[in-house]
């Protein structure tokens, strides 16, 4: 979550690079629930960064919540990181996190959690 980033220590940041370097994707879950620097961020040398879905939920009531998502996605982009709209529950929901550039979708809307064979056959079908 963007707490560990308010915490990072050197120690942690070279072990999180040391998981790039070997190719394991890095990802902040929960983006916008805490208190976070945008240095920290950086130094995270993340791939990914997840906007809480208590945020993307608001996305169609709150014309605040929407344009802040956008603005985050914005720099997310411009740092090189890719963006997941957490909690997608509606067709709405979906078209204002593609309309604002989310990278990806989680959520119900997408797929509800299953056993892991049906998750399994249903990866294998894409």
């Amino acid at each position: 979550t963007e707490g560990v980033a308010v915490e990072l220590s050197g120690e942690t940041a070279r072990r999180l690079r040391c998981l790039r370097e070997a190719g394991v994707e890095v990802a902040v879950d929960d983006f916008g629930l805490g208190y976070f620097s945008f240095r920290s961020l950086k130094q995270l040398e993340i791939n990914r960064l997840k906007i809480d879905k208590s945020l993307i939920q608001d996305l169609d009531s709150d014309h605040g919540t929407l344009e802040a998502c956008r603005g985050v996605v914005l720099m997310a982009h411009g740092m090189g990181w890719t963006v997941v709209a957490e909690g997608v529950e509606t067709e709405r929901q979906r078209s204002l996190a593609e309309e604002i550039g989310c990278d990806y979708l989680q959520g119900y809307l997408v797929c509800r959690p299953g056993h892991p064979a049906a998750v399994e056959a249903l990866l294998a079908s894409t």
